[in-house]
């Protein structure tokens, strides 16, 4: 589970992965989209690059967050 600080609603949200290192999104894998909270099954094990892409509520915009996951 993702959770964004403060007030701000999530309108809608992907979570995609690909390999830790990979330099482009080429053959990134869904991990699931929604709207709402932001929760997904982890990756299987490996070492991943994630990438939260986040439509805020209300008009306000998008933010697209990364982070190095280590799945045993």
């Amino acid at each position: 589970t993702v959770t964004v600080a403060g007030t701000v609603g999530v309108a809608e949200w992907t979570a995609r992965r690909v390999p830790a290192g990979a330099t482009d999104g080429t053959n990134a894998v869904g991990l699931g989209d929604g709207t709402g909270t932001i929760t997904f099954e982890a990756p299987p094990p490996g070492t991943w690059s994630a990438q939260i892409t986040v439509r805020f509520a209300g008009g306000l915009g998008s933010a697209t967050y990364y982070w190095r996951l280590d799945v045993k």
